[in-house]
């Protein structure tokens, strides 16, 4: 991700915006449109040959980050397989060797025999702030995704999701049911019936 700095922020909002506009955002005008990407384009084309695409089976599947400049690359760990392809931004190929795995993170890095090659200027993460612009630039200018820094680092507690579902086991079934929450729609039109009870026998 690349920050744009808050000098560019300000002059964002002058392009192509009219008071016209101002009760509805022009889909050119919204983050991922044509004059959103035009003013960024200078941007895009400095950071672009950082950025290589994971290919399995010629099909992309992941994007990655050159971290440095003899073939090191990091990317996504869990959406790929074993046998692996590099696409620079160059459109050439390389095959990808995976040296290590941060489960935790979710993170693997990869390593291309090439050189010559450019890597990522990182920023300090103490640096960024709240508002700020970030990219992420994708050779193919259609997939650019563009979005605004909404919260600082924090720590985030671990919560198990809930479906609205509750299994209970017994010796011959296992009980399924549906819990409505009171003033809900599905409650509404469950009104007058009993709860959404599903027997399922236990072989």
């Amino acid at each position: 991700m690349f920050l744009l700095t808050g000098i560019f922020y300000s002059s964002f909002f002058t392009i192509g915006i009219t008071a016209a506009d101002l009760s509805y955002l022009n889909r050119a005008d919204r983050l991922n449109g044509w004059r959103t990407l035009e003013a960024l384009d200078d941007l895009f084309q400095d950071h672009r040959a950082s950025v290589v695409e994971i290919l399995d089976n010629d099909k992309q599947v992941a994007l990655g980050t050159i971290v440095s400049d003899d073939g090191f690359i990091v990317t996504k760990a869990s959406e790929f397989g074993q046998l692996l392809e590099i696409r620079l931004s160059d459109y050439s190929k390389h095959v990808a060797e995976q040296v290590s795995v941060d489960e935790a993170n979710d993170l693997a890095l990869l390593k291309i025999r090439a050189s010559g090659l450019r890597p990522v200027d990182w920023l300090d993460s103490g640096d960024t702030q709240m508002g700020q612009w970030v990219m992420s630039p994708h050779e193919d200018k259609t997939q650019v995704r563009i979005g605004v820094i909404s919260a600082s680092t924090r720590q985030v507690p671990k919560q198990f999701g809930a479906l609205g579902v509750v299994t209970v086991d017994s010796a011959d079934y296992l009980t399924e049911n549906d819990l409505l929450d009171p003033n809900t729609l599905a409650d509404h039109l469950n009104k007058g019936a009993r709860p959404i009870d599903r027997w399922l026998k236990n072989e």
